[in-house]
């Protein structure tokens, strides 16, 4: 039989040959070379210093078996980062993936939700908050691919900032095939990388004066407070991992400075957020103007 890699299916194919068993077959059928995998791997949390767990891309470049054991191998893989890596196969943490048919996704098939959305090589739309592995700088460091999230978007959706789990921030990224690989919506996950999250918001402050003097009988003061991401919720509809859907359904559960709460919209918030981590990105770059327009 052909690898499901090696055949032009369509979703539906994908869904009647689960039916069929066919999946489940190739469940069993060890990784070969050039098979690709996502990984599950930890990082630093952006915003709320909590440590997240995030899928990666590699590939297989070498399959050995282990001595004894008829049903584990070991792997050698390689990362989006150029990284290198020795795993045994199969692992909680580790899943094949296949190409859907002729479109740009790619979906698992093992682990514990086979047909699930693994990345996609060319999304057509990205919004702020998504996980995305970006060619920095247009490969300039070894053809290296960089983890992070969506911090901006144009006007006309064309071009994207990206800022870094490493700290580092990139503007005026352009969204094309060979330069951006959608990991995983945003909003799906916001319960996991955005509670816990803090800004500073600049309040005002209206102080009233007695009107039988001849002073000034209205005062603004401004002052920064801190504002505390508790959850995040749906209002309506939902958004999905294989689309470009509208997260303007979802809203953030913010706890005041005085310890009340209030409803404020996802974007609203993650805007914020992206706009300080850009302030205090480590280093600042912007994609290289003679490729730009390519």
């Amino acid at each position: 039989r052909k690898s499901l890699a090696a055949q032009n299916l369509t979703e539906d194919q994908f869904q009647t040959l689960k039916e069929i068993g066919f999946i489940e077959h190739q469940q069993t059928q060890l990784p070969t070379v050039g098979h690709l995998l996502r990984v599950l791997y930890k990082e630093k949390g952006m915003f709320n210093g909590d440590s997240e767990e995030l899928w990666t891309i590699a590939r297989v470049l070498e399959r050995k078996r282990i001595y004894g054991d008829s049903v584990k191998c070991q792997l050698s893989i390689k990362y989006s980062d150029n990284k290198y890596d020795i795993v045994e196969y199969p692992h909680a943490d580790i899943e094949k993936i296949v190409k859907m048919g002729s479109s740009s996704v790619y979906k698992t098939i093992d682990g514990l939700n086979p047909g699930s959305f693994a990345c996609d090589n060319n999304p057509s739309c990205l919004m702020v908050g998504d996980h995305v592995e970006c060619l920095h700088q247009n490969g300039k460091f070894q053809g290296r691919w960089w983890a992070g999230r969506i911090a901006s978007t144009s006007a006309d959706g064309k071009r994207v900032d990206v800022a870094y789990f490493d700290g580092e921030y990139e503007k005026n990224v352009p969204l094309r095939k060979g330069v951006i690989h959608l990991i995983g919506r945003g909003g799906l996950d916001a319960n996991k990388w955005l509670v816990g999250a803090e800004f500073a918001e600049e309040v005002e402050k209206n102080v009233e004066k007695d009107t039988k003097t001849s002073t000034c009988t209205h005062m603004v003061t401004r002052q920064k407070k801190n504002s505390k991401v508790l959850r995040v919720c749906v209002e309506r509809g939902q958004t999905r991992a294989d689309s470009c859907s509208t997260i303007d359904d979802l809203c953030c559960v913010v706890e005041r400075p005085d310890g009340s709460q209030e409803d404020i919209p996802y974007n609203d918030i993650v805007r914020t957020l992206f706009t300080l981590r850009q302030k205090q990105a480590s280093n600042l770059t912007s994609w290289p103007v003679a490729t730009a327009e390519e």
